[in-house]
């Protein structure tokens, strides 16, 4: 009978000793196969930093990576971890089957000081914030009868660029009738007329006699150095534990950026809001409308609704 007992147990420890091994090994292949490979050349605290300081641009770094390690690695910058993708079938299936993962935001310097603490729309990390604000983008601002009603905004200011071109031929053709014309900055005039004609009804440039001529110029400003500063880099971001000492000064720059910028929008929306007061409360020329109708005096997630409209308005 001990003999009988002593078999049992003994057959029991060898099962649970290989059931152990199987889910050791499997576990391993697991993680092996799922895990992307990290590019080689990483320095401590640094990460990557030293391999995309050299000769070639970023963009030339990471393709030669990619032909190095595969169409789906990471780097590591200062210590966050970067997962970079060269291919659109992995790209299509991050952002599908996996779109709830990607669609949650870092949290970096510039955008949180300039993306409001969140509040901005494409800075704003996945939550109850994230879908009540993505729900009144995609059935309020950018459906397909919003974008009709408003698809008059773009053929007159591409009508208005036209004429600006040939204003300005008749002026300074020369003597074979020929005139420069910097297609990069028409381009980007025409895009910024249309954009913040379609948003917030003012324009970039190009001032006629509804246009306050030093708000235009003030706006154009804002615009470039918001711009700068969502682009550059802060030390904090890599490393931020030197966020506190603000390097270079940047962070300080960048708050009063958001601050000029605070103050123009608000302005335009204390403009939208007199004028909605008025006889025309129903009309609806533009997307601080459309805000401003939706959201009234209602909260959202904890941002009250000027910061909503603010945020939402000022990454268009």
């Amino acid at each position: 009978m001990d003999l009988f007992h002593l078999q049992e147990n003994y057959t029991l420890v060898l099962a649970t000793c290989f059931i152990i091994l199987v889910i050791y090994y499997l576990s391993f292949l697991y993680k092996t196969i799922t895990t992307p490979p990290e590019a080689s050349g990483a320095w401590p605290i640094i990460g990557h930093y030293k391999v995309f300081n050299g000769p070639n641009l970023p963009h030339v770094t990471l393709a030669s990576l990619a032909d190095r390690y595969g169409p789906i690695f990471t780097v590591r910058l200062g210590v966050r971890k970067v997962l970079v993708v060269s291919n659109w079938e992995i790209v299509k299936d991050i952002f599908t089957t996996h779109d709830q993962i990607v669609s949650d935001r870092p949290n970096y310097v510039a955008a949180n000081i300039l993306g409001r603490n969140g509040a901005s729309f494409s800075f704003t990390p996945y939550g109850p914030y994230w879908v009540g604000i993505r729900k009144i983008i995609s059935q309020e601002l950018l459906s397909n009868t919003r974008l009709q009603k408003l698809r008059h905004v773009g053929e007159i200011e591409l009508e208005r660029a036209i004429i600006n071109i040939h204003e300005l031929w008749r002026e300074k053709r020369d003597e074979q009738g020929k005139v420069l014309v910097e297609m990069k900055k028409w381009f980007g005039e025409l895009n910024m007329n249309t954009m913040l004609k379609v948003v917030a009804g003012k324009r970039y440039t190009g001032g006629d006699g509804e246009i306050d001529e030093e708000e235009m110029i003030n706006c154009r400003e804002i615009i470039r150095e918001w711009f700068h500063y969502f682009g550059h880099f802060f030390v904090a971001d890599a490393l931020p534990f030197l966020d506190r000492l603000d390097l270079g000064g940047y962070k300080k720059a960048t708050k009063q950026v958001a601050r000029d910028l605070d103050s123009m929008i608000g302005k335009w929306l204390e403009e939208h809001r007199q004028k909605r007061s008025s006889d025309n409360a129903g009309e609806v020329n533009d997307f601080m409308d459309v805000m401003i109708q939706v959201l009234e005096d209602d909260d959202l997630a904890g941002y009250n609704a000027d910061t909503v409209i603010k945020g939402t308005c000022e990454v268009y």
